[in-house]
């Protein structure tokens, strides 16, 4: 796809500029002072007083945490491992649970692609990933690659190495980790995928009414992605999945309250999730 020509580049700076005002209040004064009048701490190691730290994730007072997790629909994953009717049932007796790795997971999402799992005599899609540019991809990437290059837990580096800050992302590591990207891309509802059409080897059609959760109005003149490089927009969670549409898809912990009995059709309450 040849990107259209854009125009040069141009900035024009004002000759002056107006002065910066600060909204300080003398309250504010006398926090800072007091911060920079503090003693130092008895640990060397930290750096901040320890009633001037924001409590770290999971801690009274601290952030929510929401990691990346893996969504799926627990009605159709029990069907696909069934012993006796699924399409895996004569694969590893281990995957009744969800697969343990990134390499088996893209094996399952491959060998599942264009699967009916609703009995209709329909495909339906097995993975619903916002990887759209400008969405979830690098999240997702980023996921992907610390798991492959940190076996061993977060002690060792990721982007840089502990021992000597070498960069680490022109590794093997890195290479692995496209790859399964890459698989995972193939077996991608289409108008999420970079590329669309051209990447994906999903054949469940999609119109651009899919595009958009429930409750959304649908923009005029909606394209599909590999006609004029249009994608669907990055939402809150993608919209197959929150219509119950899709078996599996990557997203933020908080992306299942999106997911109502209203939304989800005929899946209400068969919605489970997983640690990456």
């Amino acid at each position: 796809m040849t990107p259209s020509p854009r125009p040069p580049f141009s900035l024009t700076l004002p000759t002056s500029r107006p002065q910066l005002a600060l909204d300080i209040d003398n309250q504010d004064i006398e926090n800072l002072n007091a911060a920079l009048e503090y003693a130092p701490p008895r640990d060397v190691n930290q750096i901040m007083p320890a009633d001037l730290l924001i409590p770290p994730p999971g801690k009274p007072n601290g952030q929510t945490p929401s990691p990346l997790l893996l969504y799926y629909r627990r009605d159709w994953w029990a069907y696909v491992t069934n012993t006796t009717l699924g399409p895996l049932k004569d694969t590893d007796p281990a995957l009744t649970s969800l697969p343990p790795t990134w390499e088996l997971f893209a094996d399952v999402v491959t060998q599942l692609l264009n699967t009916d799992f609703n009995g209709d005599g329909q495909p339906d899609h097995v993975l619903c990933i916002d990887l759209q540019p400008g969405c979830k991809a690098w999240a997702v990437l980023a996921a992907l690659y610390g798991a492959v290059a940190q076996p061993g837990g977060t002690r060792q580096g990721a982007w840089f190495a502990r021992a000597d800050m070498a960069p680490r992302v022109a590794s093997p590591a890195m290479a692995q980790a496209m790859g399964i990207m890459a698989r995972l891309a193939a077996a991608n509802a289409a108008p999420w995928t970079p590329g669309g059409n051209a990447t994906s080897r999903s054949t469940v059609p999609v119109t651009p009414e899919d595009w958009w959760a429930e409750g959304e109005q649908l923009p005029p003149n909606i394209t599909q992605p590999d006609v004029n490089g249009t994608y669907p927009p990055c939402a809150a969670i993608n919209p197959l999945f929150q219509k119950g549409r899709c078996l599996f898809t990557i997203d933020w912990g908080t992306a299942i309250l999106r997911v109502t009995d209203d939304n989800a059709e005929q899946s209400e309450h068969m919605h489970g999730a997983g640690l990456l």
